[in-house]
């Protein structure tokens, strides 16, 4: 049975705009359109990009602080979000070849290390996973790394992987082939700070992401 809405939640709820209620909107914001028509940001607005995703480069622009104009952004054209946009689609692509590349040749090295000071492949992934051990709100014991693993029990890639190991008991060759890059990064952190596993980080407590 659905709950109830209740109706602060239905106040707060935003309204479906339509292409031409979006360039309004954007115009009563102060949004301009010098560079792109209001016809052409329609267009672009229906076949290229989405209205949230867009609307969400304008917060790097200030706004008027007094005046007739107050809330409104300055001298900010519906083009600079446009070319925001495209800016940051290159840049993702660009970044996310880099960030693969990092990323495997990281678990090269680290499995590389692991086999150098014949750890137990199966051990340390089994400590590493006791330690993400919590407890929720009931007492139940609840583990964010098993939660990632088990949400790709059905995914093409990992799927076989998976079916090989019940229980998590994995050795880390394999575990390191079904975590996330967030996962990854932590069980870097997990032996930068580990005795006797210090090795798996010889530059100490660094991090693979900002």
């Amino acid at each position: 049975m659905n709950s109830p809405i209740r109706q602060q939640d239905m106040c707060d709820q935003k309204p479906w705009l339509t292409p031409w209620e979006q360039v309004s909107h954007l115009k009563s914001k102060g949004v301009r359109f010098r560079y792109m028509s209001e016809a052409e940001a329609v267009e672009y607005l229906t076949k290229n990009n989405n209205y949230f995703r867009l609307r969400s480069y304008r917060t790097g622009f200030p706004k008027v602080s007094d005046g007739k104009r107050k809330g409104e952004y300055v001298n900010l054209d519906f083009k600079m979000l446009v070319d925001l946009s495209i800016i940051d689609m290159l840049l993702r692509n660009e970044m996310i070849s880099l960030t693969l590349d990092i990323e495997h040749f990281c678990k090269v090295d680290l499995l590389g290390r692991i086999e150098q000071h014949a750890e137990d492949g199966y051990e340390i992934v089994q400590d590493y996973l006791s330690e993400q051990d919590t407890f929720d709100s009931k007492g139940n014991v609840t583990n964010w790394v098993k939660k990632e693993i088990s949400r790709c029990e059905s995914s093409a890639y990992s799927a076989g992987i998976l079916a090989k190991y019940s229980g998590f008991n994995m050795p880390v060759w394999a575990f390191l082939e079904v975590i996330t890059f967030g996962a990854f990064n932590s069980f870097i952190l997990f032996g930068s700070v580990r005795p006797g596993l210090t090795y798996m980080c010889p530059h100490g407590a660094i991090s693979l992401t900002p």
